[in-house]
């Protein structure tokens, strides 16, 4: 009986002692070591993922360049584009579009 109790205490420690705990896999996209092992996808998506806003705020940008040329060489025939520019700068737009032109 002594003997089967030790052989029992025994076995649940090798048991205990060989099982191995797998680490949770990260959240992350990328990793850094696919970044130094110059992983081009992984470093598009860090790259793209870092410039997504500035992209969109260049584009915001270039946009309303593109509306104030239109208004200003009267490319713009319809009241679209005034009336978006009147929306985002709101009266400095009107203030400045009623001067008369001096020539």
């Amino acid at each position: 009986m002594l003997y089967m109790r030790s052989k029992q205490s025994s076995s649940r420690h090798d048991v205990s002692e060989n099982f191995n705990f797998k680490k949770k896999p990260t959240h992350h996209t990328t990793r850094p070591s696919e970044l130094n092992r110059g992983n081009s996808i992984g470093w598009l998506r860090q790259y793209v993922k870092i410039n997504r806003h500035w992209c969109s705020c260049l584009l915001s940008f270039l946009e309303v360049m593109i509306m104030l040329a239109a208004v200003e060489m009267n490319l713009c025939k319809s009241r679209w584009c005034e009336d978006q520019l009147f929306a985002i700068f709101g009266e400095q737009l009107s203030v400045t579009s009623q001067q008369p032109l001096e020539g």
